[in-house]
């Protein structure tokens, strides 16, 4: 119990026992008028009884009322809304107070603005994309004068970032809502030009009927899915055990430890050009080199640095070690051809990137063109506004641009028209099965056919055998990628493959 209700608790006593005493002292006289002790006592008690309802009533109103101005005033700091706009402590009492155990649900946590900074401009904006967006939670449970609720078996509030739902309903229903919730976030990105990264993600906890789950459990482990869904840019994740094991501190602190002792290394796979019939370009990919563990590939450490906050580190030491290597291969007079490298989405919207990366080619003073970003598709989610500025900065600059990984996950062809990239990378998934499978082989020839209609260069990833090879060059594919020409190499053998490989030499004797 807080003070303010202690305070107030103590007040209506003491009006009780006032307002006991006056009435009291009213009957006794009146009492000895009529001369009726019976009558004294029945209206006594009525009296006592009428006050003690009335003292009731005015404290819960009271009380009500109080809770009404915290949820206003949290609202209005959260959601930039003088509403009341559930809180969490109402949805947690309300559904401690109905039957949940014997009935299938689903608790869900969604938040669709990715954090991409902490400054005052930022929160204010993320504060006003929210409201919008409590505005349609509000009548999608509760309707309005201009639309009926869709949903009324359902609870909701907005807590620490997270629009949290109790949903009693089945799976189809609940895809449903997550569609029109994530369809309405960019509707409002777009509508009302929010310039803000928008990736709407949803965490489930799914409470099963003969399971007696705490409220508040539900809730963080709903929150801990979404948070997982969040750094691995994918829409919906439901929530499982291994979600709550935090190994995060002590890997972090060892690729922090890997960073400051020189563990990671570059390498580099080529690149084959179908048409000039040599090797036009190469991709820096990053591995680290253990002293305990071995040579670990990116899938063994992305993702943790991510979440610890280092991706920054390792993306700039990949596009400054590229750049080393650039400028000591030009001063040994060996032969240079560009290279490409990845960033996380992470950095992608950090304020610097831009400055970063061209700090460090004045650095080395490298030619720009010698130099290619790589994104993926997701990069640009539903703040195409961002995007394509930033992206026309880097090519002003000089540098190209290329969409890795395109024709999964975000892929959308209208954005082949709209963003200003230079070249897509058709992902290994669409190459590996070309040889026997006809859809894999009549879409990876759409792709490249509707990318080089609209004058983008065509890049396919992993092409390993001749006949893959031979399928992608009769498609007109521009250039190859892959374990057939060459796996990636550390960069002293990179040079030595590349002044002196058998692929160039069979080629040029055709």
């Amino acid at each position: 119990m807080n003070r303010t209700k202690i305070i107030v608790g103590w007040l209506f006593a003491l009006f009780s026992i006032f307002v006991t005493f006056a009435v009291t002292s009213v009957i006794l006289v009146f009492a000895n008028v009529v001369q009726d002790k019976l009558f004294y006592v029945i209206a006594t008690t009525v009296l006592l009884i009428i006050g003690g309802i009335i003292m009731f009533l005015a404290a819960l109103y009271l009380n009500e009322r109080r809770q009404i101005k915290e949820i206003i005033k949290e609202n209005d700091y959260n959601l930039h809304r003088k509403t009341t706009f559930y809180s969490y402590n109402f949805f947690t009492h309300v559904l401690s107070g109905i039957r949940i155990k014997n009935r299938k649900g689903y608790m869900v946590a969604f938040n669709a603005v990715k954090s991409s900074g902490s400054t005052t401009y930022a929160m204010k904006k993320a504060a006003d994309f929210n409201g919008f967006l409590s505005d349609y939670i509000v009548e999608t449970f509760l309707g309005s004068s201009q639309k009926k609720a869709t949903i009324r078996d359902a609870y909701y509030c907005f807590y620490r970032g997270n629009f949290i739902f109790y949903l009693i309903c089945d799976e189809q229903k609940l895809n449903t809502f997550i569609n029109e919730l994530e369809d309405e976030a960019y509707r409002i990105s777009i509508e009302k030009d929010f310039r803000l990264y928008i990736q709407p993600s949803f965490g489930i906890f799914e409470h099963h009927e003969d399971v007696d789950d705490q409220v508040y459990d539900m809730v963080n482990k709903a929150v801990a899915a979404r948070e997982v869904a969040e750094k691995n840019y994918e829409s919906t994740i439901f929530f499982s055990d291994e979600m709550l094991t935090d190994t995060t501190s002590d890997d972090a602190d060892e690729i922090s430890a890997a960073l400051a002792n020189n563990e990671f290394v570059v390498y580099y796979q080529p690149k084959f050009n179908l048409t000039s019939k040599t090797f036009i370009s190469s991709e820096a990919l990053i591995r680290w080199n253990s002293p305990t563990r071995g040579l670990l590939s990116p899938m063994r450490f992305i993702n943790t640095a991510e979440n610890g906050g280092l991706i920054h580190k390792i993306d700039m030491f990949v596009f400054e070690q590229v750049c080393k290597d650039l400028d000591e291969t030009r001063r040994k007079g060996r032969r240079l051809i560009p290279v490409s490298i990845n960033f996380s989405l992470y950095e992608f919207y950090s304020p610097n990137f831009v400055d970063d990366l061209i700090n460090t080619i004045e650095k080395y003073n490298i030619n720009p063109t010698l130099l290619e970003i790589e994104i993926v598709e997701g990069t640009t989610g539903a703040n195409l506004f961002l995007s394509i500025s930033i992206l026309k900065k880097i090519k002003e600059y000089g540098l190209r641009i290329l969409m890795d990984d395109f024709g999964v996950g975000f892929s959308n062809f209208n954005n082949l028209k709209i963003l200003p990239i230079d070249v897509i990378k058709i992902d290994k998934s669409f190459i590996d099965n070309i040889e026997e499978d006809v859809k894999s082989r009549e879409i990876a020839k759409f792709m490249i056919e509707f990318s080089k209609e609209i004058g983008l260069e065509v890049v396919a990833e992993g092409a390993d055998s001749q006949k893959q090879v031979d399928i992608l060059k009769k498609f007109k594919c521009d250039t190859i990628q892959g374990f057939y020409y060459s796996k990636p190499l550390p960069r002293q053998e990179f040079e030595k493959f590349i002044a002196n490989n058998p692929f160039e030499k069979k080629e040029n004797l055709r």
